[in-house]
C-alpha cells in the first residue's frame, strides 16, 4: 500500500508553487550536493489551486537521475515536474565582472541513468491523460526557469524565466 500524497498549501499558479518549493529545498540540495525534485498538481474548478508534493525527494543520482513516479492525489491533474541544480556551472568572460557571466544551457538532454526506463514507463501512465507538462528548475543563484511542454509531444518546448537570481555577487 502506497503512502498518501502530502500536499503543500494552495497557490494561485504553478509558478508560485514551484518557486516556493524549490527555494525551500535549495539550501539542503546545495549542502548535500544532490538534486532534489517533486511534482506540481492542479486541483479544483472553476478556480483551480496548485500544490506541490511534500517532501521533495533526492534524485537517484547527484546530478540528475530519476524521481519516484508521480502519484497524483484523487481529482488532481499533474501540471509539472521540478528539480534543483545545486552545482555552479556558470563562468565569467572576464573574471569577476558580473556583466560578462555566461550561464550554460539551463535545460540539457535527459541522461541515460539507472532507473530512467522504469521511470519513463511509469510516467506514461499519467502523461497520456494529462498531455504535455512543464519542468521547473532552480539554480544556485535562486533563479527559477521553466521549460514549458517538457513532457509530451516534442517541438512545443519553450523556456521562460520565472524568477531571476536575487544576488549574483556571491558567485
Amino acid at each position: 500500500m502506497s503512502s498518501p500524497v502530502v500536499k503543500s498549501r494552495p497557490f494561485d499558479s504553478a509558478d508560485e508553487a514551484a518557486v516556493d518549493a524549490l527555494l525551500c529545498i535549495l539550501p539542503t540540495s546545495i549542502r548535500e550536493k544532490h538534486e532534489y525534485g517533486g511534482y506540481i498538481f492542479q486541483i479544483g474548478t472553476p478556480r483551480p489551486k496548485f500544490y506541490y508534493t511534500i517532501p521533495l525527494v533526492r534524485s537517484s543520482e547527484p546530478t540528475g537521475g530519476t524521481l519516484p513516479p508521480p502519484r497524483p492525489p484523487p481529482g488532481a491533474k499533474l501540471i509539472a515536474t521540478m528539480h534543483t541544480h545545486p552545482f555552479d556551472e556558470d563562468w565569467y568572460g572576464e573574471e569577476g565582472v558580473l556583466s560578462t557571466i555566461v550561464k550554460p544551457p539551463r535545460f540539457s538532454p535527459d541522461l541515460d541513468v539507472p532507473g530512467r526506463r522504469q521511470f519513463e514507463e511509469a510516467w506514461h501512465q499519467f502523461s497520456t491523460s494529462t498531455g504535455p507538462i512543464d519542468m521547473y528548475v532552480v539554480d544556485i543563484h535562486r533563479e527559477v526557469s521553466v521549460l514549458e511542454g517538457k513532457r509530451g509531444p516534442r517541438g512545443s518546448e519553450r523556456e521562460r524565466m520565472v524568477r531571476s537570481g536575487s544576488d549574483l555577487t556571491s558567485i
